[in-house]
């Protein structure tokens, strides 16, 4: 494996990480970011294994969002979507609104 190793390693998630570190396969670069300007933001943090030691930048940063019309959910008396559901959380108060009526989509 070290004759072969690469400079440079896409990893598609946390869980991958944390695999690749496990087995020795990246480098602690911890020390050196902590040198970095500007520092390393919250976004690495998904670069880092569960003991806080980063083996990685990410090249971009990426986020998901769910947009709601607040005055359906107050209309129908259902409770806004919060950032702790999952998503099945999700798909079950989407379920309390009434079924597709006239003039909607």
């Amino acid at each position: 494996m070290e004759e072969n190793q690469a400079d440079i390693l896409y990893i598609n998630g946390e869980w991958e990480l944390k695999q690749w570190a496990a087995q020795g396969g990246l480098h602690d670069i911890t020390d050196r970011a902590s040198k970095l300007e500007p520092k390393p933001t919250i976004e690495t943090n998904s670069l880092m294994d569960g003991d806080g030691r980063l083996y990685g930048l990410a090249p971009f940063f990426q986020s998901h969002a769910i947009y709601y019309n607040i005055d359906l959910f107050d209309r129908y008396g259902i409770p806004y979507p919060n950032d702790k559901m999952t998503w099945k959380e999700i798909l079950e108060l989407a379920s309390r609104f009434p079924a597709k009526q006239a003039g909607m989509l």
